[in-house]
């Protein structure tokens, strides 16, 4: 984000509202994120329950068919395109060339 800050102040916009309205827009961001992403961590690591109690776990189960097909389906197509790479290359390259 700084880098984005600094090249946005930097560089010369067609609109000279960005040089300043893109860093604003990134430190706001900053702590709204913050806000987000720390309390649950903070519950994780701290302690969730006020009263001591602990934290309930449910016993581990075999995953459903719903769950091990999307998983096995995904494993195999990305050791086939780690294996054989060439057709993505070569699909992505020709979309490249046609759209640039």
């Amino acid at each position: 984000k700084w880098y984005i800050a600094e090249g946005a102040i930097v560089s010369p916009m067609p609109v000279p509202v960005f040089t300043w309205l893109v860093p604003t827009i990134l430190l706001i961001s900053a702590p709204l994120t913050a806000g987000y992403l720390l309390p649950p961590a903070v519950r994780a690591f701290f302690g969730g329950f006020s009263d001591g109690e602990a934290v309930p776990v449910l016993p581990p189960a075999e995953p459903t068919r719903m769950m091990t097909v999307p998983v096995l389906i995904l494993t195999a197509a990305i050791a086939v395109l780690g294996i054989y790479p060439g057709f993505m290359i070569n699909t992505f390259t020709d979309l490249a060339k046609a759209l640039f």
